[in-house]
């Protein structure tokens, strides 16, 4: 798919009470979705008369080089549930605004699910917000989705010198068992970076070989041995998740993820599950996280 190009309105586009830009990007399970956001030092605000408040899409302020302020909302269609980001972040969404993932000025996502493209400006108020942002979106195919037919090439997603984390699909499971905690404090304007080999494999279901799957849920004959589970967070079960909260809200992992973060918290992982105890195998994901002012990607 050809890279399009998208503007969000601080105004037109508010999470509070504006309505969604919809991209009309309708995004498959197994693609790669990558969004940009053109010039990444480019401001907007929620209070349009205090200079502090101009912040770029990771919701930093360029006078202070901190964020404006977190701000936490209730979506559009389950108020029993609230997400937290920076103040004037940018953040997307794949549901109509039951769930959120943070966007920022970088993000390259694994689609575990599939849904339709949307954003918005995060937090504020019509009446005091003000300006825009130009992001590029790129959709493609991930060769990193699949389990690769030539299994002796090394993994071409992987910095092997990363930290290194060991995702147990028994005890780690999300019903039954205990988010793996790695400990890694996270503050937003960070870029968190996930990487695990297509080919290292866990299942769900041990008496069944057909459902040893990898991180994205996904078997060796490109199929997918198990169906959705959760809500309003709902993920393929075998589909490696994160949280930075301790699972009130999560975020898809899988085989490949770069994510600006913007919200602060301590990084976890679960595996998506309904039962722990037909569990077994690990998958390792190798974790990095170039810091706020550290090199753009």
């Amino acid at each position: 798919m050809a890279t399009q190009q998208f503007t969000i309105d601080a105004v037109k586009n508010c999470s509070t009470d504006g309505t969604l830009c919809q991209t009309k990007i309708a995004l498959k399970e197994g693609q790669l979705l990558i969004v940009k956001v053109d010039e990444p030092t480019k401001t907007w605000s929620a209070y349009k008369d205090c200079k502090k408040s101009w912040v770029n899409a990771n919701g930093i302020s360029a006078v202070t080089n901190k964020i404006d302020g977190l701000y936490k909302e209730a979506t559009i269609l389950d108020w029993n549930y609230e997400s937290e980001f920076a103040l004037g972040s940018l953040i997307g969404t794949l549901d109509g605004g039951r769930t959120y993932f943070p966007v920022g000025t970088h993000l390259e996502m694994t689609i575990l699910k599939a849904g339709d493209l949307s954003f918005f400006f995060w937090g504020g108020d019509a009446n005091t917000n003000a300006g825009s942002l130009t992001v590029t979106v790129e959709v493609k195919d991930a060769s990193s989705y699949y389990i690769p037919t030539a299994t002796d090439k090394p993994a071409d997603n992987i910095d092997y010198e990363a930290e290194y984390f060991d995702i147990n699909a028994r005890v780690h499971s999300l019903t039954g068992g205990t988010r793996l905690n790695t400990g890694i404090e996270l503050e937003p304007g960070d870029l968190l970076k996930v990487n695990v080999d297509p080919k290292d494999l866990w299942n769900m279901a041990w008496m069944d070989r057909n459902c040893d799957v990898n991180a994205n849920a996904i078997n060796k004959n490109k199929s997918y041995p198990w169906g959705y589970h959760g809500s309003p967070f709902s993920f393929r079960m075998g589909n490696l998740i994160g949280t930075l909260d301790g699972g009130k809200t999560y975020f898809a992992v899988g085989t490949h993820l770069e994510m600006t973060v913007l919200t602060k918290g301590t990084l976890s992982f679960v595996v998506w599950d309904v039962d722990y105890l037909n569990n077994r195998g690990f998958v390792r994901a190798f974790v990095k996280v170039v810091k706020k002012g550290g090199a753009t990607p």
